[in-house]
């Protein structure tokens, strides 16, 4: 089963994966994936990070957006993304329960670049798959998926999400 969160820019769907994906994991889910969270300084975000998980650990984070340059990224649109975190995902093994993808947006759908070939092993290959897809892509990630076993939750039903889940995951 394919579950996808979708929401505005910046609504809290990476929020609400990281404290879900801490529920799961303390009740006994196997998880794999990543995660985007917004990196924060003095109160403001000035981009993201990546996390690893593997085996329903959490990697440390690691730099994944910023406005600047910086070592090992590369420009796309309005930031500069870190090539280690997209060969990083492409390494993590698929786990028994659910495999998470926080987030695939237009640099995978547009481009089909960044973190698109490990998205598509994880499609093919995990059992259950959470992935998080900004308004507006939702129908695009669809169907360039090929999916056909998927529900989609706005953040507003977050709470039927986690039920749904919790239902597929027994």
């Amino acid at each position: 089963m394919h579950f996808i969160l979708t929401g505005e820019i910046d609504s809290g769907k990476s929020s609400f994966v990281e404290e879900l994906l801490k529920r799961l994991v303390r009740d006994g889910c196997a998880v794999s994936g990543w995660t985007t969270p917004a990196h924060m300084e003095r109160g403001l975000k000035v981009g993201h990070d990546f996390v690893a998980i593997s085996g329903s650990k959490s990697n440390p984070p690691m730099i994944f957006t910023r406005p600047d340059p910086f070592e090992q990224s590369f420009p796309w649109r309005r930031f500069h993304f870190n090539k280690l975190a997209f060969s990083q995902s492409q390494e993590i093994t698929p786990c028994s329960d659910l495999f998470v993808m926080d987030e695939i947006g237009p640099l995978e759908l547009e481009d089909e670049m960044g973190f698109a070939p490990a998205a598509e092993r994880a499609l093919k290959t995990a059992p259950h798959t959470l992935t998080v897809v900004r308004m507006g892509l939702v129908e695009q990630f669809v169907e360039n998926a090929c999916l056909e076993d998927i529900s989609v939750f706005s953040l507003s039903s977050k709470d039927e999400l986690e039920r749904s889940l919790r239902k597929a995951l027994r």
